[in-house]
């Protein structure tokens, strides 16, 4: 689904974002239009991301370009740290001249990131953060192609309170601000004595392998569900296998 957004999205906001750039700062020669896009490629999300983008140039560039310009894709790994997205920022716009940046997967890299086009005055199109945060590190030049946590829980969380009804609950969230910003949405939404009870709210590293502490912990408090706040799809896997195995 991820892939399939971004071959949608990327065109037109290479359309619109490189157009913008070259009535800005480009004369009506021929010169590429420099595209910057960080991301952890290393990653199978990742990879699976850079196909749509490829793809998306691709496209583009044997349409004509943008208004007979051919698009440069210039990509770097951030590697998920916010100091790698910072440092492939400053190279993009320093060195490698891009007037439109995009990028990248998970919130504290792109408000690190944010810094950088805000301080340069570049356009910044965020990628995939959701955390609340991320708006509120914002700026004038700052786009973003999803909804937040906050906004994308308000009505699953109303179904689960209304519909599921659990009446415990446990929250297993990643280390990240999309996992703090998941469990801030849930204390801030399930408030009545009828939604469901927070019972316990245990956290892990997106990297972490082994979760039988968190999850035999988990498992003590017998809740009758178990909500999982993860940014990665293969967290997410990970987590509900050992869930099962445990």
């Amino acid at each position: 689904m991820v892939n399939g957004t971004i071959r949608k999205l990327i065109p037109r906001l290479l359309v619109g974002g490189a157009v913008m750039a070259s009535t800005l700062a480009f004369a009506q020669d021929k010169a590429p239009v420099v595209f910057g896009f960080v991301t952890p490629t290393t990653t199978s999300w990742g990879a699976d991301v850079m196909k749509g983008v490829n793809l998306a140039v691709k496209q583009m560039n044997a349409a004509g370009g943008v208004q007979g310009r051919p698009i440069k894709l210039v990509v770097y790994d951030d590697m998920n740290k916010p100091e790698e997205g910072v440092a492939a920022f400053e190279r993009l716009i320093v060195r490698d001249k891009a007037k439109m940046l995009m990028g990248s997967f998970t919130s504290a890299v792109s408000m690190a990131e944010q810094s950088v086009t805000e301080r340069y005055k570049r356009l910044h199109i965020v990628s995939f953060a959701q955390a609340d945060s991320v708006r509120d590190a914002s700026h004038p030049l700052a786009f973003f192609l999803n909804a937040t946590v906050g906004m994308n829980l308000s009505k699953y969380l109303e179904y689960v309170g209304t519909q599921i009804k659990p009446k415990r609950v446990v929250v297993l969230a990643d280390s990240t601000d999309y996992g703090q910003s998941s469990i801030d949405a849930i204390r801030k939404t399930w408030t009545k004595p009828s939604d469901p009870q927070v019972i316990g709210v245990e956290r892990f590293e997106p990297t972490q392998s082994d979760l039988s502490p968190q999850i035999t912990k988990i498992k003590s408090e017998k809740p009758d569900a178990v909500f999982i706040a993860a940014n990665s799809g293969e967290a997410v896997s990970n987590v509900l296998t050992q869930l099962h195995e445990l």
